[in-house]
C-alpha cells in the first residue's frame, strides 16, 4: 500500500515579529487568527477541498460509520458517582436520547430483568 503525498494549501508568511522581552518572536500565520481575513477564508476553502477530495477515497467509511453507530446505539452505563450513602450510576439506552440517572439498586434490578443491548 503506497500513501500519497497530499499537496497541503500554502501560506504566506505574515512577516509579523513580536519582542517579548527582548526576545524576537515570529508570528508567521498571525491572520489565521482573524476569520474575517481573505488570506485565511482561502485557505479554509482549500482545506476544506483537500479534505473532501480524501474523504471520497475512504471506502470503508460507510461500513465504520455503520458500525460506531450500532455500537454507540446498544447503550452505556457511566462509572459510579457516590454522593454520601448512595451510588449513582448514569444510564443511556437506545430507546431513548436522554441519559437518565439510577441509584445502583434500581440498576441492579433492571439489569437483572433486562441486560443491556436486549
Amino acid at each position: 500500500m503506497t500513501i500519497a503525498r497530499l499537496d497541503y494549501p500554502q501560506l504566506p508568511d505574515s512577516g509579523i515579529t513580536d519582542d517579548y522581552h527582548g526576545v524576537n518572536v515570529p508570528d508567521p500565520y498571525r491572520y489565521l487568527e482573524d476569520p474575517q481575513d481573505a488570506r485565511t477564508q482561502e485557505w479554509l476553502r482549500d482545506q476544506a477541498l483537500l479534505m473532501d477530495a480524501e474523504r471520497a477515497s475512504w471506502s470503508a467509511r460507510e461500513h465504520f460509520s455503520d458500525r460506531v453507530g450500532e455500537l454507540l446505539g446498544s447503550g452505556a452505563i457511566s462509572p459510579p458517582y457516590i454522593r454520601g450513602d448512595r451510588t449513582f450510576l448514569l444510564s443511556a439506552s437506545r430507546a431513548s436520547n436522554l441519559p437518565s440517572y439510577m441509584s445502583v439498586t434500581q440498576m441492579i434490578y433492571i439489569l437483572i430483568r433486562r441486560p443491556l443491548g436486549c
